[in-house]
């Protein structure tokens, strides 16, 4: 570095990359090159500010080593991780901020997949914006709810399990451990329970269905949270795409056929899903 624009003592550097001027009347003009250590006479020296404190470099084998002696780290570390996260899309929500977040949940999303709280909070926002319906299921009907569904969830931690023919996001509490998962959910949960439960329905744009991936698809079937209890794990989404997959009629089938063999139907790789409150 050197000081002025030429001239005098301040001859700037020979290839200078950048010129930085003070701002007043009689500043500096400070010119910087790159330089190596040979140029440097007695090599370069390390300079802290008052109250400076840089960060230790970071050390890759250090790090996983940490991660050998203590494998529960990263776990703990990750879940506090997320419970920051749901903490921090919940107080948006709450403030009627919903694309500040969406923005949180697709960033959760791609660091922890489908997590089922994320995929609630996610349902909230996506029957705002229309995409999403969602019902009040009883005895006698189905109906839309009109209040805003983060109402529903907030404040409850839910587990997703997937049985032979659903996916439900149940709330985590004792007396709904023991829902029956060989019957229907609507059947399993009594009028006179005081449960509530919800179906999440696919929001139109005109005559099509909105696509929905992560509520009850193969990736929520994939995911590591989601407990499958039907009666046979070959039921399981996550099973049956990798049967889809290694079909070969199905491989070798032209598009427009796809639909006519149901054995090839990508719609019999999604199920339908409800949520459970108390």
């Amino acid at each position: 570095m050197s000081e002025g624009s030429g001239g005098g003592d301040g001859l700037p550097p020979s290839k200078s990359v950048m010129t930085v001027a003070e701002p007043g009347k009689n500043s500096r003009i400070l010119n910087f090159e790159f330089v190596d250590d040979a140029q440097v006479p007695g090599g370069f020296k390390e300079y802290r500010g008052k109250g400076a404190d840089f960060p230790e470099k970071f050390n890759r084998r250090k790090q996983a080593q940490k991660l050998a002696d203590d494998p529960l780290a990263l776990i703990k570390a990750s879940k506090l991780d997320l419970q920051l996260r749901i903490d921090n899309i919940n107080s948006a929500l709450k403030n009627g901020d919903y694309a500040k977040a969406q923005k949180l949940i697709n960033k959760s999303i791609q660091e922890y997949g489908y997590d089922p709280q994320l995929m609630l909070s996610k349902a909230a926002v996506e029957q705002h914006l229309g995409r999403l319906k969602i019902e009040k299921i009883t005895p006698e009907s189905a109906t839309p709810i009109k209040n805003n569904f983060f109402d529903e969830i907030n404040n409850r931690n839910f587990r997703r399990i997937e049985t032979d023919t659903e996916f439900r996001y149940v709330q985590d509490s004792p007396s709904l451990s023991n829902l029956d998962t060989t019957k229907p959910i609507t059947e399993s949960v009594s009028s006179g329970s005081g449960f509530r439960l919800y179906k999440l329905q696919p929001g139109k744009v005109g005559a099509v269905p909105i696509n929905q991936s992560g509520f009850g698809d193969v990736s929520a079937s994939s995911h590591p949270s989601t407990q499958f209890q039907g009666t046979n794990i070959a039921n399981s989404l996550k099973y049956r795409y990798r049967d889809y997959k290694s079909n070969n009629e199905c491989n070798n089938q032209p598009d427009e056929e796809e639909n006519q063999n149901p054995n090839c139907s990508l719609e019999n790789l999604e199920k339908p899903v409800y949520v459970v409150t108390e």
